[in-house]
């Protein structure tokens, strides 16, 4: 009976799982300044910042509209789920350079 039962199930093992979890897309802010070919304003109490997860050059990097949610920092405030912490372009301090305690912004 055992081995009945054992090799019944073997196809739904092997088969894994029903669904795959599908990434979650990154979240998409409104345009400001920049290079944006229309320039928007921000609604209070969004600012205006260069967009951080991107490598473009600040010269060239896209502003974004973000409300300003603090993360980081000595005390490691973490964010919401579905949110990363990325270092605050607002601010001179850089955690790639000595900046152990830079404050960061949740996108």
């Amino acid at each position: 009976m055992l081995p009945t039962l054992v090799l019944s199930l073997l196809p739904i093992v092997l088969a894994g799982p029903l669904s795959t979890p599908t990434p979650t897309a990154p979240k998409e802010y409104p345009n400001c300044g920049g290079i944006a070919p229309t320039p928007g304003v921000c609604a209070e109490p969004a600012v205006c910042i260069p967009d951080p997860r991107t490598k473009l050059t600040p010269v060239v990097r896209p502003n974004i509209c973000v409300e300003p949610i603090f993360c980081g920092g000595f005390a490691g405030f973490k964010c919401e789920d579905g949110l990363t912490c990325y270092d605050d372009p607002r601010d001179s301090c850089d955690p790639k350079h000595g900046g152990a305690d830079c404050g960061g912004i949740c996108l």
